[in-house]
């Protein structure tokens, strides 16, 4: 019996993208099916994680997007103007930052949650429209362990 293809027919979007967490999970989605819209603020890095994914039989859409500008977010959503919904949206863009709570700039912490946190809710509320039309959408936020 042949196993089944999870995410036949989802169009999904993955931001931070290009590399480590988030593209381990675009191969998840397309080793299941999904359709994806690959993106990340890093043009050069996401374009070779695209070309290695091509290179493993797998073919992504992909656009640069910078989740701190909403015209940024719009223009990668741009790139799936034809999908008539969007049934997922993972949110994995975040940048490290290893300083102490004790020395961290205000100026630091400040780009931290806008990049890790509000971005999240940049891309939401920017792709809501996308998955509203979506009979069952999802939207995942993941975290790593540089939060604890």
């Amino acid at each position: 019996m042949e196993a089944a293809i999870l995410l036949e027919g989802k169009r999904i979007l993955i931001t931070g993208a290009a590399r480590g967490i988030g593209l381990a999970a675009v191969r998840a989605c397309l080793a299941q099916g999904g359709e994806l819209l690959v993106t990340d603020v890093d043009e050069t890095a996401l374009g070779e994680a695209v070309e290695s994914l091509a290179a493993e039989g797998f073919s992504a859409r992909q656009a640069v997007l910078d989740v701190t500008d909403r015209s940024s977010i719009a223009k990668a959503l741009a790139a799936v103007a034809d999908w008539n919904a969007l049934d997922v949206l993972i949110n994995n863009a975040a940048i490290l930052d290893i300083s102490h709570a004790a020395t961290v700039e205000d100026t630091r912490w400040n780009q931290v949650l806008d990049v890790n946190l509000t971005g999240a809710l940049r891309v939401t509320q920017t792709a809501l429209p996308l998955l509203r039309t979506a009979s069952s959408p999802s939207v995942i936020n993941t975290i790593s362990t540089q939060a604890f």
